[in-house]
């Protein structure tokens, strides 16, 4: 992306933690202008054993993302709906994870963080799925 961050210095974007996470800056790269998206496997992943997501803090991996989807609400209140959709998603991946692992206090708390970030009866109805099948032991997104 070209670099118009210098002519931006003080826009609350940079001074925020989302500044830093791929996703929320994807986004308001794209708000900025005109964007292109390429549908193929332009890049590797490479993982290893230290990385975040082979770690056993998948739960918090998980609240970072929902975090970061319920702080671009304000960047882009005009996608409410489907930010906080994502919040309860992944708010509800770091409860299966927490769940898995017997951090009950976490468990309930990742849970209540996305109950109360629900703002339709379709995030209402996925949110009742996915903590039936949190507590049957089944994987949300398999």
């Amino acid at each position: 992306f070209r670099n118009f961050f210098k002519d931006q210095p003080s826009h609350p974007f940079f001074s925020s933690p989302l500044f830093w996470s791929d996703r929320p800056l994807e986004a308001f790269l794209a708000k900025q202008g005109k964007y292109f998206y390429i549908d193929e496997t332009m890049s590797c992943w490479r993982q290893y054993d230290g990385n975040m997501s082979k770690s056993n803090n998948l739960d918090l991996l998980n609240m970072e993302g929902a975090e970061a989807f319920r702080m671009m609400i304000s960047l882009f209140p005009e996608c409410k709906k489907i930010l906080s959709e994502q919040v309860v998603r992944w708010s509800l991946l770091a409860a299966e994870f927490s769940f898995s692992k017997r951090k009950w206090t976490l468990f309930m708390k990742y849970s209540y963080y996305g109950f109360t970030n629900i703002k339709s009866w379709l995030g209402m109805k996925n949110f009742i799925k996915s903590f039936l099948f949190i507590l049957s032991r089944k994987k949300i997104y398999a």
